[in-house]
């Protein structure tokens, strides 16, 4: 592979990289440090200018008017972002903890797996008492926590209810 004439930025020699450096920081300060001067005309307007314009130009101070600053957001908005993002875990923490004492005993599927479940007439244990009657259909008698099946086709089918959750199965769906 033949090298071109400059060797390139990335690929360049260390001494060079840190030449093209200090060559782009001189042109950058010196552009800010530059000189303003003031002249007056033999008309006797005023004019200013970056050189001497006559024997009497006279130097004008420029005050720099840079802004300083940084894009990075300040040590405070961290802290409180970060304040924010532990409240904000205990909170989902603190919700899902009471979505679970709502549930009682019952599983928390998820929407995909109950449905899946529903279609296929499957009871689980842990399953909610109105997904089970979805999945099964209406129970043929209920007699305290147990609701019985009693299928067209023959045989019966149980699941047994406690705190609004399936805790047992008898059976399967034979409907």
């Amino acid at each position: 592979m033949r090298r071109g004439r400059f060797p390139s930025l990335m690929g360049g020699s260390l001494m060079y990289r840190l030449l093209v450096a200090a060559a782009c920081t001189a042109v950058i300060s010196g552009a800010g440090a530059a000189q303003v001067f003031r002249c007056v005309g033999a008309d006797g307007k005023t004019a200013f200018s970056d050189r001497p314009c006559a024997v009497d130009a006279e130097p004008v101070t420029v005050k720099d008017n840079r802004i300083g600053g940084s894009f990075s957001p300040s040590e405070e908005w961290l802290e409180v972002e970060q304040r924010g993002r532990k409240v904000r875990e205990i909170n989902r923490r603190y919700d899902a903890a009471l979505r679970n004492l709502e549930n009682g005993p019952c599983r928390d599927f998820s929407s995909t797996d109950l449905r899946s479940m529903i279609i296929a007439n499957q009871v689980v244990v842990g399953m909610k008492a109105s997904d089970a009657t979805r999945a099964w259909g209406a129970a043929t008698s209920v007699n305290g926590s147990q609701h019985a099946y009693h299928w067209n086709k023959g045989g019966s089918s149980y699941f047994y209810v406690s705190n609004g959750c399936v805790r047992s199965i008898q059976g399967s769906y034979n409907g």
